[in-house]
Formats: C-alpha cells, structure tokens, sequence
C-alpha cells in the first residue's frame, strides 16, 4: 500500500475504484474472518 500513498499518507491518485476495493478489503476480510473462527470454535 505504500505505492499508493505519499509522504502525507494521501492516496496520490485517489480513485474510485481503489476507494471501492479498500473498503471492500476492510469490510470483507474482518468478517470473513468472524466467520472462519465462529465456525472453528464451534468444531472444537
């Protein structure tokens, strides 16, 4: 991620794709994972 961000942390060619797909990272990773350990504690 850094490519993609400068000196100030300002994305240096915002658009609104990489917007679209970092927020989908940030919101689908996190819950994939909820999932993925619900389903591994209830195996246990």
């Amino acid at each position: 991620w850094g490519v993609f961000l400068n000196s100030r942390g300002f994305p240096v060619r915002p658009s609104r794709l990489m917007t679209k797909v970092t927020v989908l990272a940030l919101t689908s990773i996190p819950a994939a994972f909820m999932v993925w350990f619900l389903s591994s504690s209830k195996a246990i």
